[in-house]
């Protein structure tokens, strides 16, 4: 018992590193056990820019103080220019609640130069629509191949929206790079709808939902009403009633994605093979631009759950779904579009940071506190340390007609004079 709490500890500290309830850190570390001291995290207080989803730098002094870890720390940066670097430094120093003996980064030695110029640029724009536009007209002047390795990054989604729609006038495809817990179409969620009813033959929460789904899709309209009766009279399940409902209204016959459905119901082929009827059925049917998306995502995430678990049963596979992102993946030759907290952990030749105006990055609302403006200089650090060549930093000096002073930030990075202004005095 003892082992199991030490590796629930072990996992829950290292996996988590959250704050959310002090009291149930202090329950793990005393079954841990005073002898304890089988633990390694890698972790950088510079870069938790969760806090309002319960990661806290706290977390990393703790653990160093409760189990008198070795502190071993890592400053090389290999992916930054060094002039990005020397920046990051004299931003994130402004923190007062990093580790002390923290030591500056510094950039890999013979770092190759950026191929297109200096590494860091500053715009300067009128409006937030001039920045948008301005930033839009220089991504549609890249080659495909540096689009495509190309970010624009942003504290929310609202100006990358803005960002997209300006690229398409431009005719440049974008990739609004989103955490999508569900499919778009909803003929795909018809079709997920389907399989967890053949796992779960009695779930009506999830009937509902497979007969909303197939009536958007189809001109078909099943009576819910007597869908129920008839599985009460006549001791069939859900699905099998819904099915008969649907061949009544002549939506089931063999150009219908529903018959693969009622033959995986009824044992006469695998689940493998009706999912493959329904997804060429989809292809052939002129789909729109959301079921393409999503039959692009539900490629990728059979893949995915391939690779790591091979053929799976239905079970293990909708489980997996599940808990993957259902976003299709980027067009070739696309820029990404994403927030600040989207990008960590990736890296791109070129970085575009719009915003960086007071009360856009920083916000208005992390302005109010010390603990606001550390969370978004961290933010500000992460999304400027994702580049392997070249840095533009854009702002505007009114964002929705109101009028809004340079972000501190540019300053802190030793960049307020260097923008070239665009705009017009």
């Amino acid at each position: 018992m003892a082992r199991h709490y030490q590796t629930a500890y072990r996992y829950w500290l290292v996996d988590e590193f959250q704050d959310t309830n002090r009291a149930q850190y202090e329950l793990f570390r005393r079954m841990a056990g005073g002898g304890f001291r089988e633990v390694m995290a890698v972790a950088d207080d510079d870069q938790t820019i969760y806090e309002w989803n319960g990661a806290n730098v706290r977390r990393i002094r703790d653990l160093v103080r409760d189990f008198g870890c070795e502190v071993i720390q890592l400053p090389t940066n290999f992916r930054c220019p060094p002039d990005i670097v020397e920046a990051a430094n004299r931003l994130v120093v402004y923190n007062a609640n990093r580790v002390r003996a923290k030591r500056p980064a510094t950039a890999t030695i013979g770092h190759s130069p950026s191929p297109n110029g200096a590494p860091i640029r500053c715009l300067a724009f009128a409006t937030d629509v001039q920045e948008i536009a301005g930033v839009a007209d220089e991504i549609a002047c890249l080659r495909p191949n540096e689009r495509s390795g190309a970010a624009v990054l942003a504290r929310n989604h609202a100006p990358l929206q803005a960002m997209r729609v300006a690229l398409k006038e431009r005719n440049v495809a974008a990739y609004l790079d989103v955490r999508r817990g569900d499919f778009a179409s909803a003929e795909m969620r018809w079709l997920v709808a389907c399989l967890e009813q053949v796992q779960r033959p009695m779930d009506r929460r999830n009937m509902a939902v497979l007969v909303r789904s197939f009536e958007q899709f189809s001109e078909a309209q099943a009576d819910r009403g007597k869908i129920a009766s008839r599985s009460e009279s006549e001791g069939v399940t859900w699905l099998s009633a819904w099915i008969d409902s649907v061949k009544e209204a002549g939506a089931a016959g063999g150009q219908s994605p529903v018959a693969p459905i009622a033959q995986l119901a009824a044992g006469a082929i695998t689940p493998a093979a009706a999912i493959d009827q329904i997804l060429t059925f989809f292809e052939h049917h002129d789909p729109d631009d959301d079921l393409k998306d999503d039959l692009s995502a539900w490629r990728r995430l059979s893949r995915e759950i391939r690779g790591v678990h091979g053929h799976s049963s239905l079970d293990r596979f909708l489980q997996e779904l599940h808990l993957r992102t259902k976003e299709a993946g980027p067009p070739s030759g696309a820029p990404s579009l994403m927030t600040i907290h989207r990008a960590k952990g990736r890296e791109f030749d070129t970085v575009y940071l719009i915003g960086l105006a007071e009360e856009i990055l920083p916000s208005w609302r992390s302005i109010k506190s010390e603990a606001g403006i550390e969370e978004e200089r961290r933010e500000c650090f992460v999304a400027i340390t994702r580049v392997r060549q070249r840095l533009i930093l854009s702002r505007a000096r009114s964002y929705r007609g109101w009028r809004k002073e340079p972000s501190r930030f540019l300053r802190e990075m030793g960049c307020i004079d260097k923008a070239a202004n665009h705009a017009d005095e």
